[in-house]
């Protein structure tokens, strides 16, 4: 029963973790003024972009939520972990002062051993275009698929 009620919190705080680490990510920009609006305005080093990736983890032999898998950035950015539900989220601190296309890969690796199955670890690589930012945001929702360990 204790080792439930501390998985249950431990879900929870990760959930909210996750939830309020993207809001901060997002509605962190929205203070800034709108340039194409301005023409006097300028900006010495650009304005903030909040990139953010987001997805779920699923297996590929049952479609279902892989909880516990690490998803890091090879860029500057924080890592992550999936939830119970699969669902994972990662903010990246990149080049803020000029939009531009890049390649990011996410080495995803299973870190709980068996205890949830085991998976192959994957890198997946997630590119940012310049078209794709909007308002000073980058939002990318990426879903992982990986290949259990046989």
């Amino acid at each position: 029963m204790a080792k439930l009620i501390a998985e249950t919190k431990r879900s929870f705080l990760k959930k909210w973790s996750m939830l309020i680490g993207c809001a901060i990510g997002i509605l962190g920009g929205s203070s800034c003024q709108d340039q194409s609006k301005n023409d006097d305005y300028s900006v010495m080093y650009g304005p903030p972009i909040n990139y953010c990736i987001s997805g779920t983890v699923k297996s590929s032999d049952s479609n279902k939520p892989i909880p516990d898998i690490r998803l890091a950035p090879d860029k500057l950015g924080s890592e992550s972990l999936s939830f119970s539900d699969g669902n994972y989220s990662i903010i990246l601190d990149l080049d803020k002062s000029n939009p531009k296309d890049q390649t990011i890969t996410l080495k995803v690796e299973d870190i709980d051993g068996s205890v949830n199955g085991s998976y192959a670890e994957k890198s997946v690589i997630v590119d940012i275009k310049a078209t794709d930012y909007e308002n000073g945001y980058f939002v990318k929702n990426i879903d992982i698929i990986l290949d259990p360990v046989k």
